[in-house]
Parts: C-alpha cells; sequence; structure tokens
C-alpha cells in the first residue's frame, strides 16, 4: 500500500472522530482514565499523573456548557411564557379596556393601537417586545389609560429582564463552546499519546 492510503493511521483518530461530538470524547475519556488510574506501573503512573488535569478542564467544560444550555432553554421559556400570556390574557383585557373610552376605529383608539391587537401578538421575539415599548409610549399622559400603562410597563420589564438574561445565558453558552474546543484538542492529543505509548509497551499483549 502506498503512504497516501496510509496516512490515516499517522493521524490522530480520537481528535477526528471527536471533531463533532463532545459526547464521545467524553465515552473515550471516562474509559480510559480508570483504566490506567489503576496501574502501579511507572510509566502509566506518569500518563495518568500527566492526562488528569487536562481531562478534569475537559470535564469542567463540558458540564458548564450543559448548565449553560440549560439555563439558556429555561430563560427562553420564560419568555415564551411571559408572551404567551401577554396575547392570551393581557393584550385582550387591554383592548377592552382601551375600548371602554375609544371605541374601536375612533382617532384615540388608533393613536394607542394603530393595528390593534394584530402587533403585539405577532412576530418575533424582539419584534413584539419592541412593539409593547411603543404601546406603551403611545398610551402617553392619558389619564384614563394609566391603569392599562402601569400594567403594560410592568409586564414590559419582566419580559425585557428575561430577555436580558436569556441572552447572557447565550453567550455564556457560546464562549464555552470555545473554551471546550480547545480542551477537546487537547485532551484528544493526549489520548492519542497514551494509546500510542500503550501499544508501544504492551505491543506482545495488546488487552
Amino acid at each position: 500500500m502506498d503512504m497516501e492510503k496510509q496516512i490515516h493511521y499517522l493521524e490522530n483518530q480520537v481528535e477526528i472522530k471527536t471533531r463533532n461530538s463532545n459526547k464521545l470524547l467524553m465515552i473515550f475519556g471516562t474509559d480510559h482514565m480508570p483504566k490506567i488510574a489503576s496501574s502501579t506501573d511507572p510509566d502509566i503512573v506518569r500518563l495518568h499523573s500527566d492526562i488528569l488535569p487536562v481531562f478534569t478542564a475537559v470535564v469542567l467544560a463540558y458540564n458548564s456548557r450543559i448548565s449553560a444550555k440549560a439555563a439558556h432553554k429555561s430563560a427562553t421559556a420564560v419568555i415564551k411564557n411571559l408572551l404567551k400570556d401577554l396575547s392570551k390574557n393581557k393584550v385582550p383585557a387591554w383592548d377592552v379596556f382601551i375600548q371602554t373610552h375609544y371605541t374601536k376605529k375612533s382617532p384615540g383608539y388608533i393613536a394607542v393601537l394603530p393595528r390593534g391587537r394584530k402587533t403585539l401578538n405577532s412576530g418575533k421575539m424582539d419584534q413584539r417586545i419592541q412593539e409593547l415599548a411603543a404601546f406603551i409610549t403611545n398610551c402617553g399622559n392619558d389619564a384614563k389609560l394609566a391603569p392599562t400603562k402601569t400594567e403594560a410597563q410592568t409586564v414590559y420589564a419582566a419580559i425585557n429582564a428575561a430577555r436580558s438574561l436569556q441572552q447572557s445565558k447565550e453567550g455564556s453558552a457560546k464562549d464555552l463552546s470555545a473554551t471546550i474546543e480547545v480542551a477537546r484538542v487537547n485532551l484528544s492529543n493526549y489520548l492519542y499519546r497514551n494509546i500510542c505509548f500503550l501499544a508501544y509497551k504492551h505491543y506482545d499483549n495488546p488487552k
């Protein structure tokens, strides 16, 4: 066989196989670590000592990323629930209240809800948050709409806070993705080194 067909044997197969799977790397690592941890062979003790902090760094980064993704998912659920409540309960109640003072299609009603409930109930997340802010602005200093404006401000503050938290968790997850990628490559190199050394040391007894 020519060298080009054999070159994959010279490449780090651990790194290659785990490029799209941090979970697979964790499986490799957690399978390898206890096997060498129990050895009293000085060479293998050194291998374990060298790789332990590298493996620990991967575990910490991996677990932190899982936690960050869970926190982001939770924060997203909070926003979705708040927006669902806005559409199902808050907006209809505000619309009815406004119509007790301004009939639908009247100038006073249009000034507050130019397109009725539609803009508050549809669109992407940030668009709906912006529309809610616009609704609050539209209420202005109209004393008759003060109760609705106050409630809308409370709802807006809650949604905005949830959105800020969600974005911060999203940023954390992305930052940790970069961290775990560095740790993945590092551990892959150590695992490959250990495999090569063990294959050399125990060439006549691969088990």
